[in-house]
């Protein structure tokens, strides 16, 4: 783990509450991204019904937002405009401004969320243990050179990272797959609990 930017937790909530909300399906560089981590979900829901699903950092709730109607989704953001916008998209889901208690869930995304914030180790080892399974995803040596992020990001991880955040939180990686997206090399993988 390479820090980039040093921010307390209500710091990086400042900053993440002030940026423009994206609907990142809708855009020609993410939702690529987005299609293939909707797959991972779909992989880790396996056909059941009514399964809890906890997505952090959810935005406008791309990633999660479409297993609403079938399964009891719950969205946690910091910016109220995205939260809005997710809202009215997913009348289903359940979205919550900002708590980050850790709570038992049966899939669990962290997708383009750990370099956001302030202890991605102490919020990995919180939470997976208490999810059966898992999709996580970030960019793999992001912003080394330049800001890509524009000054979002305050991590940049290296594979290795990628791979102990399952270790960490006592899963096993089921499934990986690494592509282009623009100017970054995005990891993206599926854990199940061990």
């Amino acid at each position: 783990m390479k820090l980039l930017k040093q921010r307390s937790a209500d710091h990086g909530i400042q900053v993440h509450a002030a940026v423009k909300p994206r609907i990142y399906e809708q855009d020609d560089v993410q939702k690529d991204r987005i299609g293939r981590a909707r797959k991972m979900v779909e992989a880790a829901i396996g056909g059941r019904k009514g399964i809890r699903i906890v997505e952090l950092g959810c935005g406008t709730m791309d990633i999660s937002g479409p297993f609403s109607s079938a399964q009891h989704v719950y969205g946690v953001e910091c910016n109220p405009e995205s939260v809005a916008i997710a809202t009215e998209r997913y009348p289903h889901a359940h979205l919550n401004v900002i708590s980050l208690q850790p709570e038992a869930c049966d899939v669990l995304i962290l997708c383009e969320f750990l370099e956001h914030i302030e202890n991605p180790s102490e919020l990995v080892s919180n939470w997976l243990p208490l999810a059966k399974q898992c999709v996580i995803s970030h960019p793999l040596n992001g912003d080394l050179k330049e800001d890509l992020s524009g000054g979002e990001h305050q991590w940049s991880f290296s594979k290795e990272d990628f791979d102990g955040w399952f270790q960490l939180g006592g899963h096993k990686l089921v499934a990986q797959e690494v592509f282009k997206m623009e100017g970054y090399q995005i990891v993206m993988g599926r854990g199940a609990r061990n």
